[in-house]
């Protein structure tokens, strides 16, 4: 190679040589010269840089795998010549060791010939490269280091090449490794196995143990295993975990042991080996002796006794499947046996302080689980395995002092990954053993929480939050074990009292009081029962307080203070009328927190989104107290005033803001009248959300609080007139008109129209998307009522609607504007839908003729030509309404011509196009409109349907008599499930 190409090649090239070796590369790839010269180059050891060897390497590397095939016969010959004579010159020569990404890359080149040659042209590549590397004693002292390191890669980067299960290869290439490796059975296993002892026992310092056991691990899973465990091999290789040998000697053994252990086996051949392998490794003392300054060994045991056991419950899970037709039920209880023997040292494993080491056992312990009860009674001293388990699991699931609970970064991170692991443990073990699971959370909770002031605070967080993972354990209704009879024993009772009256809510740490009320939020149904007995109402009181002040949303802890104001709302939800004779003071002590404007210069506590919680949360005690209406109107009143006063004086402020802004380009930040206008949207959500009380039970009306409602929306529309940052404005009073829809009776209709009409001005597709669902609201709730203001807007929609379609058609942004405008079509279709589900029919038919055939054939277009078979549905279901409702009086359009023109071609036409996917099942569902809408066009006397496809339509599209004949008698004789099925094969048998 010439100088610059050498140069080019390396690590600081200029961009001018570098991009002339790049080409020399690509030229010698695809090029017959190519073979011979790189392997010329690296036979005779041409070239010393590092860098370039790599480039030799690749270009073999590519042209075996891409152009093997293409070689001649002397170019292949050749190659072979020259891999070996570089292996030679290596393993004997006294040069130096080679970087290992070169000598790992020289393996894989080996590795690709190997799959290519060995079945045919390379039969002797094994013994070869065996040779070559090792001698032709494997077992002589003079064995190269270099040389037993390559061979050893090669070997590996074979199995990688032929053998590795991760790698996803074709039918074919799996078909021809298999070949590979019943020809490598046949010819070479049992030498290569040789080598491997030959290895193994004559360097037993050498830095090969590690690679050689390595290997000795990945061979295991497909060749014979007794050629490995055997004496001779598992005395060397228990040998290797002595604190004789290297940490990298002692975890490759450990490996290597594992993939011995984990072999497919028939069950009693596995049971009889892993009692071997573990007596052996009992023998050895190395986990009784292991400390933790080797945490990467500990690591590695624990996760090879962890599969030792494993695979005896894989055993059992087959034998006891077979058992009941073949009767070897000794057989299985020697197995159940064998893994009982095993669980001691895995329960060690699983309680290791290290989480790591603990992590191995988890699949383990789980499956032990799950075959404990499938076996149940089978356990011995089940009491005792439990008691056992459950505490190892608290041990486990403790937070280390240490945990950084307002800053988690990665530790913290793979912490709580950790736990939901175990929590799946402690679920499987309480559903084993319900009762035993109920005895130890109480015997912990008794014992933790008496002595809380003085305990650690992990001890008594974990306490609290086994009693809280309790509930989500236990496999009955949770209000079985909450009950007013008296002189009954109800342990979840007797643990929550003692929770709520120790006053552990007042422990220092953040973390034990955000478990106390997440635990006081899960059991709440505890409250009502608690509240029955006079002596215990003071229970609520303390346990309401404790949400409110500095333990709870006044909390120092900015995490506390967010989640409590959740779990608060969710607690007043339940405990209700209980809260009565103080609901005044909550509402008091919760009025600091509720700060809209930020600018008033208060501290905000809660954030903007907490805050709706508090509000729906103040909105519950007031709804739900037992205050007459008068009360609970002037309650509410008080609690919106501060929202409603402050609207106005926002929207001014707003306004000027906008007039004097400068638009900032790219910029992400919001605007000073963004921010106002955010602020607003935030105050009709509050208003929102303070509506969440009411129910069909406890309407606004009955609560005496409609007017307090009706009063604010006035103020919030408006917003309707600025015209500025009108999404978010907008938005705000269509969810505030939303509720009003919902929780208002009669109440609403008169501020409908503005709403509807300002709505409607709002040109954003999102806007119309979701404005149009608040509408097909009011017209479900209010129908015919609705009916005459529908009638003057209706037009207003439609051409809304159309106007956006037109933009998006006019987008040259394909895809997006696509999906937009489907989205736009599919909203419109549904309010038209709503209309004539809800009665109200009239209002497309009374308009304009004009405006009512524009609609009609928006219709027809949705049900033909758009390949979205929801659309379609609806469009099809949507005539059929209004043929059915179809009244001459209604418009001047002739209904049988309407349907002559277009229903009937329709109904044709587009199950026959090629978009029209009858595999699809809401494709189905749309063709199953289509025949509803047939069957109830063939009901109107006036459009003699069956005639008019007999002489005129079907003859059009060429159709035989016969088949005119079956169809019209399926229209006429079958109910509507019949002709839908009928239909399916009709357009099925005519597209094909």
């Amino acid at each position: 190679m010439e100088d610059d190409v050498i140069r080019g090649l390396g690590p600081m090239a200029d961009q001018y040589t570098h991009s002339k070796a790049v080409a020399y590369f690509e030229q010698i790839k695809s090029s017959n010269q190519g073979v011979e010269i790189c392997a010329t180059c690296l036979a005779q050891g041409t070239y010393q840089e590092d860098h370039v060897n790599f480039f030799l390497w690749q270009v073999l590397e590519h042209q075996i795998k891409c152009r093997h095939d293409v070689l001649p016969q002397n170019l292949t010959d050749g190659l072979r010549a020259a891999l070996l004579m570089w292996l030679q010159n290596y393993s004997k020569q006294a040069t130096r060791e080679l970087p290992t990404y070169l000598r790992n890359k020289a393996a894989q080149v080996f590795a690709l010939a190997f799959a290519k040659e060995y079945l045919t042209h390379w039969t002797t590549f094994i013994s070869d490269v065996m040779y070559t590397a090792l001698g032709e004693n494997p077992f002589s002292e003079s064995v190269s280091e270099k040389g037993r390191d390559m061979y050893l890669r090669i070997l590996l980067a074979i199995d990688s090449e032929v053998v590795d299960r991760t790698i996803d290869h074709t039918t074919a290439v799996q078909n021809h490794n298999q070949l590979l490796k019943d020809t490598m059975r046949e010819r070479c296993v049992p030498q290569m196995v040789d080598s491997w002892y030959g290895i193994l026992v004559n360097y037993k310092q050498s830095k090969c143990i590690a690679p050689c056991l390595q290997v000795v691990g990945a061979y295991i899973t497909w060749i014979d295993i007794n050629l490995i465990a055997n004496h001779r091999f598992m005395e060397l290789i228990y040998g290797f975990l002595s604190s004789l040998y290297s940490m990298a000697t002692r975890e490759a053994a450990c490996d290597c042991l594992r993939e011995i252990a984990v072999k497919g086996m028939l069950p009693i051949d596995k049971l009889a080996l892993i009692e071997t392998l573990w007596g052996a490794l009992m023998a050895t003392d190395v986990l009784a002796t292991e400390g933790d300054e080797n945490i990467d060994l500990v690591i590695k045991l624990s996760k090879l006794v962890a599969a030792m056991a494993s695979t005896l419950i894989d055993a059992w899970n087959k034998l006891a499947k077979a058992s009941s037709s073949n009767g070897n039920y000794q057989e299985v209880s020697l197995l159940v046996s064998a893994i009982q023997s095993k669980l001691a040292t895995c329960i060690k494993m699983f309680g290791h302080e290290d989480d790591d080491v603990s992590a191995q056992c988890i699949d383990f312990m789980r499956d032990f689980i799950d075959m404990q009860k499938r076996t149940q009674g089978i356990y011995q001293e089940k009491g005792v395995l439990f008691n056992e388990l459950f505490y190892v699991i608290v041990k486990k699931l403790k937070y280390d002092p240490d945990y950084q609970f307002d800053n988690e970064g990665e530790e913290e991170v793979e912490f709580q990954e950790y736990l939901k692991s175990i929590k799946i443990i402690y679920d499987n073990l309480a559903l084993l053993a319900p009762d035993l699971a109920i005895q130890n959370v109480q015997a912990l909770v008794n014992e933790t929480l008496s002595q809380w002031q003085t305990a650690p605070f992990n001890d008594v967080e974990v306490a609290i939050r086994v009693l809280y993972m309790l509930g989500e354990s236990l496999p009955s209704n949770l209000s079985a074990h909450f009950s007013t009879e008296k002189n009954k024993n109800y342990p979840l009772y007797e643990m929550m009292t003692q929770l709520v009256t120790t006053g552990v809510s007042n422990h220092s740490h953040s973390a034990v009081r955000l478990q106390f009320f997440e635990t006081v939020v899960r059991y709440d149904r505890y409250f009502p029962v608690a509240a029955t007995d006079g002596n215990q109402h003071q229970v609520v009181a303390n346990t309401t307080q404790a949400f409110l002040d500095h333990r709870g949303l006044r909390s120092s802890c900015p995490k506390v203070r967010s989640r409590c104001a959740y779990l608060f709302s969710r607690f007043v939800k339940t405990v209700g009328k209980q809260l009565t004779p103080f609901g005044e003071e909550i509402l008091t002590q919760l009025e600091s927190l509720l700060v809209l404007d930020p600018s008033t210069g208060v501290e905000r506590a809660l954030s903007r989104d907490d805050q709706l919680f508090v509000y729906e949360l103040a909105g519950n005690v007031i709804v739900n107290s037992n205050f007459d209406g008068q009360k609970r109107a002037a309650l509410m009143t008080s609690l919106l005033r501060p929202l409603v006063e402050e609207f106005g004086p926002l929207v001014a402020k707003m306004m000027e803001l906008a007039s004097v802004e400068k638009p900032i380009l790219n910029s992400k930040e919001p605007t000073e009248s963004e921010i106002c206008a955010t602020t607003l949207n935030y105050a009709m959500s509050y208003a929102s959300r303070t509506s969440k009380a009411f129910s069909n039970k406890q309407t606004m009306s009955q609560s005496g609080c409609a007017h307090v409602y009706t009063d604010a929306l006035k103020v919030f529309l408006s917003a309707l007139d600025t015209n500025v940052h009108k999404q978010i404005l907008h938005t705000g009073v269509r969810q505030y008109l939303h509720r009003m829809v919902i929780c208002m009776e009669d109440e609403v209709l008169p501020f409908v129209p503005i709403t509807v009409r300002h709505l409607i001005s709002n040109d954003q597709s999102r806007s119309l998307h979701d404005f149009i669902p608040l509408l097909n609201q009011i017209v479900n709730k209010f129908k015919k009522l609705i009916e005459p203001f529908l009638q003057e807007v209706f037009m207003l929609v439609v051409r809304a609607v159309f106007e956006l379609l037109s933009i998006h058609n006019g987008d040259a942004v394909a895809t997006s504007s696509d999906d937009d405008a489907r989205m736009i079509r599919r909203t419109y279709f549904q309010f038209l839908f709503a209309l004539v589900s809800n009665g109200v029919a009239g209002v497309i038919l009374r308009q304009a003729p004009s405006d009512t055939e524009m609609v009609l054939s928006t219709l027809i277009q949705g049900a033909g030509e758009f390949p979205d078979p929801i659309s379609q549905k609806i469009c099809f279901g949507v005539l059929a309404k209004l043929v059915e409702a179809w009244d001459e009086s209604y418009s001047g359009i002739n209904c049988w011509e309407f349907v002559r023109k277009s229903v009937v071609p329709v109904c044709f036409l587009a199950p026959l196009k090629s978009t029209f996917d009858l595999s699809d099942a809401q494709t189905v569902l749309a063709l199953g409109e289509s025949a509803h809408l047939l069957k109830t066009v063939h009901t109107k006397k006036e459009c003699n349907l069956e005639n008019y496809l007999r002489q005129e339509y079907l003859p059009s599209l060429n159709t035989s008599t016969p088949v005119i004949d079956e169809y019209c008698q399926a229209l006429r004789e079958m109910n509507l499930k019949q002709f839908r099925s009928y239909l399916k094969m009709f357009f099925t048998r005519a597209k094909t």
